[in-house]
């Protein structure tokens, strides 16, 4: 489906055949749970501390592995049979080791009133998962 808000369009991708026997992230709560990351995730990856045991936990890497391997999927199908997902521990773990801080643009979608656009005051980072 393709919802209009503004100028921007936005997709809803949508698969009755692919069903699972429990919801996956019941743990976040009953509303949708944004979670920005302080860095681009490429720029995680490729910090030597994210994958040392010491300054990350197993959880938290094991999640940034799973979104990072996510990305470079093309079908949802594969995603499930390669167990990219990541649990709802991996995803609270990520979100306070490597969360930034959510403005009204991610929260809101608005820049000073206006709906959709970047406006230009998004940074590198500002990106959700």
């Amino acid at each position: 489906k393709d919802f209009e808000k503004g100028s921007v369009t936005k997709h809803l991708l949508y698969n009755p055949a692919l069903c699972y026997s429990k919801r996956l992230y019941t743990q976040l709560g009953a509303q949708i749970h944004p979670i920005k990351l302080s860095a681009p995730l490429a720029h995680i990856m490729a910090n030597c501390h994210t994958h040392s045991g010491r300054k990350v936990r197993e959880q938290c890497r094991e999640g940034l592995i799973r979104l990072s391997n996510l990305c470079r999927i093309t079908w949802l199908r594969q995603a499930d049979r390669m167990q990219l997902l990541p649990t709802s521990s991996m995803l609270k773990y990520i979100d306070k080791k490597f969360g930034g801080e959510l403005t009204r643009l991610d929260e809101e979608g608005e820049v000073g009133g206006q709906h959709g656009g970047l406006g230009g005051t998004a940074k590198a980072g500002d990106f959700t998962l």
